[in-house]
């Protein structure tokens, strides 16, 4: 993982643990995140991530664009890319899960 996504992968997981405890502080409710929750957090922020630089590189990468229509036909192409945008989703409905 090159150093700019752990960068971000990081600061987006700091950025919604803080959230969350600010509106737990404001609501007077308190809140514990248990380890299940982090670890579902941790991994859907990275899949946010991953699938984000999928998506950039087939858009962006001209020599991936070739390598990958030489492997697989458009119809796959357009696949991988709905795949990736379909990850991101599911993992941003887990973070945004209650």
């Amino acid at each position: 993982m090159c150093r700019n996504k752990l960068i971000v992968w990081i600061s987006l997981t700091v950025v919604y643990i803080t959230c969350h405890l600010v509106v737990a502080i404001y609501l007077g409710k308190p809140w514990q995140l248990s380890l299940p929750q982090f670890v579902t957090l941790t991994t859907s922020t990275f899949t946010v991530i991953s699938g984000g630089s999928i998506i950039h590189q087939i858009i962006t990468s001209q020599q991936l664009l070739q390598q990958l229509t030489k492997l697989l036909s458009d119809d796959s192409i357009i696949t991988l890319f709905v795949g990736a945008a379909t990850v991101i989703w599911v993992s941003i409905q887990e973070i945004l899960r209650p």
